[in-house]
C-alpha cells in the first residue's frame, strides 16, 4: 500500500527523474577541455559585436556574459549554464507529455530525456543548443494548453516563448512553419485566426534582432554556402540514431541493429494507437517530421543545412512519440521487455560517453597547450597545420604572448599559404625561414593530427604535407601525441 501511494507520487516521481538527470549532466562536468565550438561561444559573448559572424542568435552570447562575469570562465561553471535548460527541459517534457496524454506517458519521456546521452551532451556543451530545445518544448506546452483551454494567458506566454526561441536558434522558425497545418486542421480552425495574430507578433518581435545580428550571416549563407553537403539516407540514418540515444558512442552494432528495429516497431505503434486521436496524431507528425522535411527542402532548394545537433529540439517531442507507443501495448510482458531494452541500451549508451566522454573529433588542447607552454623557450614559434585546433591552443595559452601561424599546403608549387594571429592576412611562403616576417625564430612547434570521426590519432593531408615540407629546411626534435594530437619540435636549419 505504502509503495503504491509513493508510485501515485507524481511530485515525488518527477523529482526522482529531475534529480537523476541534474547529476548526470553535472558528473565529470569540468573534466575536459574546452572545444573550438565552446571556445567560439566565449569569444562571442566576451565580443557581442561579432554576434553577427556566429551563426547563432544574439540571446545565448548575451547570458554567457552575464554568467561569465558572475560564476567565473572556467570549465565546469561556463557549462554548469548549460546544465539549467538541460535539467528544466526534462520538467517540461513530463508536462507536456501529461497535457497531450497521460501520467504514464509522462514519466516515461521524461525518463528517456533524462538519460538520453545526445541530451546530457549538448547539457555539458557551452553552445545555444540545449537553450532551443528548452524554449521549443516550453512554447509547446503552453500552446496546447491555449488548444485545451484557449485563455489569453496561454498565448502570451506561448508568443513570449517562442520569440526567446528565435532569439537562441534560427530552426525554430521551422517549428513555427510546421505547427501551421495544426491550425488547418478542421477542429483547430476556430483558433486560426488567433494563431495568425500571434505568429505575426512572434514575427515582428524578431525583426530587430534579425535586421542587427542575422541579417547579414544570412546573406553570407545563401551567397557562400556551409560546410555541408546535401543530405541523403545517411543523414537520415544518423538523425534516427541521434534521436535514440547514440553520439558516436557505439557500445556494440548488435545491440544498436536491435534497437533500431525496437524503435520503427514502437512507432508504428504510436501511430497505430493514435488512428483514433487524429487531432494529436497530426500534432505530433507535424511538429515532429515537418521540420526534417523542410530541411531537407531547403538543403536541395538553396543552401545544405542539415546537421543533426540542430535537431536536438525535436528529441523531447520524439520521446513522448515513442512513450505513447509504449503506453499502449496491453500486454504486460511485451511491454515490460520493451522497456528493459530500452533501459539496458540507454544505460550502455551512458556507460560508453563518460567512458570517453572527450568523442574523437574533440580533442584535449588544455594538455596540448600546457605541454608546448612549459617547454617553450623564447622566439619559439608555433604553427598549426589544422584549423580546428587554432582557437582552443590559443585560448589555453593565454598566458603567454605567443606568435601562431596556421598553414595551408599549396601543391601545385609546394609551398604555403601563412595566417598569422596578428597580421590579420594570409601570404604565401616558400620556405620554413620566410614564416615569420617579424621574427627569426629558431624553433618551431607543429600542432597537427586529424578532427574527423574515425580518425583518431592520424595525421589529415594538410598535416602530412606541411611535415613533409617542414623538414625539407628543419630538423625533428621531439614528436609527442597527446590525445591524439601530433605536437612536434622541429629546429631551424642553417639558411
Amino acid at each position: 500500500m505504502r509503495i503504491t501511494r509513493l508510485l501515485n507520487n507524481k511530485m515525488l516521481i518527477i523529482s526522482l527523474i529531475i534529480l537523476s538527470g541534474l547529476a548526470l549532466r553535472v558528473y565529470k562536468l569540468g573534466s575536459y577541455s574546452f572545444f573550438c565550438d565552446e571556445i567560439s561561444s566565449i569569444f562571442v559573448s566576451n565580443n557581442l559585436q561579432y554576434v553577427k559572424y556566429d551563426f547563432h542568435p544574439c540571446l545565448y552570447f548575451i547570458l554567457l556574459r552575464i554568467w561569465e562575469t558572475i560564476f567565473g570562465s572556467g570549465e565546469f561553471s561556463i557549462r554548469l549554464l548549460s546544465v539549467i535548460p538541460g535539467v528544466l527541459s526534462i520538467y517540461f517534457v513530463f508536462k507536456l507529455g501529461e497535457v497531450l496524454f497521460n501520467k504514464r506517458i509522462a514519466i516515461i519521456s521524461s525518463i528517456m530525456l533524462a538519460v538520453s546521452a545526445p541530451h546530457i551532451f549538448y547539457s555539458q556543451f557551452a553552445r545555444p543548443y540545449i537553450f532551443s530545445a528548452l524554449f521549443t518544448i516550453v512554447s509547446l506546452y503552453f500552446l496546447m494548453l491555449s488548444l485545451k483551454n484557449n485563455k489569453n494567458i496561454n498565448w502570451a506566454i506561448f508568443s513570449i516563448f517562442s520569440v526567446i526561441g528565435l532569439y537562441t536558434e534560427h530552426f525554430y522558425f521551422l517549428v513555427l512553419i510546421s505547427i501551421l497545418p495544426v491550425f488547418i486542421y478542421r477542429e483547430n480552425r476556430i483558433f486560426l485566426k488567433k494563431w495568425i495574430i500571434v505568429i505575426s507578433l512572434i514575427l515582428l518581435s524578431y525583426i530587430p534582432a534579425f535586421v542587427i545580428f542575422s541579417g547579414s550571416q544570412f546573406i553570407r549563407i545563401i551567397k557562400n554556402g556551409f560546410w555541408l553537403k546535401q543530405p541523403g539516407l545517411f543523414d537520415l540514418r544518423i538523425l534516427f540514431d541521434f534521436f535514440n540515444f547514440e553520439y558516436e558512442y557505439h557500445p556494440s552494432s548488435f545491440i544498436y541493429s536491435f534497437l533500431k528495429v525496437l524503435f520503427i516497431l514502437l512507432i508504428i505503434c504510436s501511430i497505430y494507437f493514435l488512428r483514433k486521436e487524429k487531432k494529436k496524431l497530426i500534432l505530433i507528425s507535424c511538429i515532429l517530421f515537418l521540420p526534417i522535411a523542410l530541411v531537407f527542402l531547403i538543403s536541395y532548394i538553396t543552401t545544405p543545412i542539415f546537421i543533426e545537433r540542430k535537431f536536438l529540439i525535436l528529441v523531447p517531442i520524439y520521446y513522448i512519440f515513442i512513450a505513447r507507443g509504449i503506453d499502449g501495448i496491453k500486454n504486460t510482458v511485451v511491454k515490460t521487455t520493451a522497456l528493459l531494452i530500452i533501459a539496458l541500451i540507454a544505460f550502455t549508451s551512458l556507460i560508453s560517453y563518460y567512458s570517453i566522454i572527450q568523442p574523437s573529433w574533440k580533442r584535449d588542447f588544455r594538455s596540448v597547450a600546457n605541454y608546448v607552454k612549459t617547454n617553450m623557450k623564447s622566439g619559439d614559434i608555433i604553427v598549426h597545420a589544422v584549423p580546428w585546433s587554432v582557437l582552443p591552443f590559443s585560448y589555453y595559452c593565454r598566458p603567454k604572448n605567443i606568435d601562431w601561424y596556421s598553414l595551408v599546403f599549396i601543391d601545385s608549387d609546394k609551398s604555403v599559404i601563412a595566417y598569422h594571429n596578428s597580421y590579420r592576412k594570409s601570404y604565401i611562403v616558400n620556405r620554413v625561414q620566410d614564416i615569420s616576417k617579424e621574427v627569426r625564430f629558431n624553433r618551431l612547434w607543429l600542432i597537427a593530427g586529424n578532427f574527423w570521426i574515425g580518425q583518431y590519432g592520424t595525421l589529415d593531408g594538410n598535416s602530412v604535407n606541411i611535415k613533409n615540407w617542414i623538414e625539407r629546411s628543419a630538423s625533428l626534435q621531439t614528436t609527442k601525441i597527446i590525445d591524439g594530437v601530433f605536437v612536434e619540435l622541429y629546429s631551424r636549419k642553417a639558411d
